[in-house]
């Protein structure tokens, strides 16, 4: 979009479509799925949003980890949030609701995705890249947030809930939550 709309002669612009990559063969047993939520600390019936890859500001974690908390502290509901990735931008912040894995091998990368009731990929700013993870939650049926920018723009808004980036991003994000 952005090529074309600066005008650019000539420009060649195509859409190549991201392939689906997720390995369907490890859909986890109901049993193994109970045992994974527990050694995270997920109780029975806790909801679980989780975030999966690199931990880094341009993925919004502190702003999740908040709306996480204004959630526990203001409403009946009591969420865990799982960051599934390394890095240690907001390990301050961490505690009982608030959890990281590290790194992990990608089987149980694509077994903690099955385990998740709620994913949420926020990126800003963005590099215009596809996401790759959000390409194998919706494979697997997660409900999933994103922000409403660069190529997560272009989902289809029935596909994934769409929140701003800027002053409405945490009451967007709370409201989704809730919606979810």
């Amino acid at each position: 979009k952005l090529i074309i709309q600066q005008g650019i002669p000539d420009s060649k612009v195509r859409k190549i479509n991201h392939i689906n990559f997720f390995n369907s063969d490890i859909t986890p047993s109901s049993s193994h799925l109970k045992e994974l939520r527990g050694r995270y600390g997920i109780a029975e019936g806790q909801i679980l949003v989780a975030s999966f890859g690199y931990i880094a500001s341009t993925k919004r974690n502190r702003e999740i980890i908040k709306a996480i908390s204004l959630i526990n502290l203001h409403t009946k509901y009591k969420l865990k949030y799982l960051m599934v990735g390394e890095g240690g931008y907001v390990d301050d912040l961490l505690n009982d609701d608030i959890r990281k894995t590290g790194f992990i091998p990608l089987d149980e990368f694509e077994r903690l995705l099955y385990c998740s009731d709620i994913v949420v990929n926020l990126r800003h700013p963005s590099m215009g890249e596809t996401s790759g993870t959000l390409l194998r939650a919706i494979s697997a049926g997660k409900p999933c947030i994103v922000t409403d920018d660069a190529w997560f723009s272009e989902l289809p808004d029935n596909v994934v809930i769409k929140i701003p980036y800027g002053a409405n991003e945490l009451r967007s994000l709370i409201e989704a939550l809730i919606l979810l």
